[in-house]
């Protein structure tokens, strides 16, 4: 077996609470591993953004928040880049 690399295993306890979170993920296409996930707590207004460039999908995830009776609205983003991806 490979040696494991940083974040092959995220452990979490009290999975129940998930129940209060809305998940916004993106899968990477073609490919087994990897893609990226936003949880954002129900309460909390929020929809996720698509953003193309040229026509094509943005291979990232954005989504908009704001919390009820907030003026503002908070853009959180969260990008997967392979670790044999070039810079």
């Amino acid at each position: 077996m490979p040696p494991l690399k940083p974040g092959a295993m995220i452990p979490m306890t009290g999975m129940w609470l998930l129940n209060s979170y809305k998940m916004f993920r993106r899968d990477r296409r073609g490919r087994r591993r990897g893609g990226v996930a936003i949880y954002i707590r129900k309460e909390i207004e929020c929809e996720e953004l698509s953003l193309k460039i040229n026509g094509e999908q943005v291979k990232s995830l954005w989504v908009t928040a704001r919390d009820r009776g907030s003026k503002g609205s908070l853009v959180i983003t969260v990008n997967y880049r392979p670790l044999d991806q070039a810079e």
